[in-house]
């Protein structure tokens, strides 16, 4: 088990990372967010990059998050997470890590929830969910009262599973993908 302050530089210096633990989801880092439109040509999100992060660690004890998965299979699949602008996804010998303006950042748990440190500019950020039914539900030019019409509930149960406080299963996925035009493992 990795220490719970994880400093994925310094923990891989010198380091040579086997390609099944330490591969990096390339869609997901290269992913630059502001190219994309809605049918009335706004800008949908903001230009913040978009990294995988896996979750480690035994039920009812404080996770660990890495950018890979753990070698025996113990996390949780990974979760998309939007960085804060200004920061972007590295790698040195194959193990990624988050750089920004100044150096590497290392993160923590606080809460169950992953924590971006920028030791050299002394921020900490709390990053937040990838919200891909919003960002569908915006590209596809629909407001939240449409989609809730269309699936037949409410508008707060539509920002509910946005805001991810409620998981939505899979079969309720492939509804909403079908009506936004898009597969159901893009929101996902």
């Amino acid at each position: 088990m990795w220490p719970p302050l994880l400093s994925l530089r310094k923990s891989w210096a010198g380091a040579r990372p086997c390609s099944r633990c330490c591969r990096i989801r390339r869609s997901a880092i290269s992913a630059r967010l502001s190219s994309a439109r809605n049918k009335k040509g706004e800008a949908w999100m903001d230009e913040r990059m978009v990294v995988r992060i896996y979750r480690w660690g035994e039920e009812g004890e404080e996770p660990v998050f890495a950018f890979f998965p753990e070698e025996d299979g113990n996390d949780d699949g990974g979760r998309d997470y939007l960085l804060p602008e200004g920061y972007w996804v590295d790698s040195e010998d194959g193990a990624p890590f988050v750089r920004g303006e100044s150096s590497a950042c290392i993160l923590h748990s606080h809460n169950g929830l992953p924590v971006l440190v920028d030791e050299k500019k002394k921020r900490a950020f709390l990053l937040e969910r990838d919200r891909k039914i919003e960002r569908m539900r915006e590209r596809a030019g629909l407001t939240r009262a449409d989609l809730a019409v269309a699936l037949g509930t409410s508008q707060q149960e539509v920002f509910r599973w946005e805001r991810y406080e409620v998981e939505a299963g899979t079969a309720l996925l492939g509804r909403i993908a079908r009506i936004l035009g898009c597969k159901t493992e893009e929101l996902i």
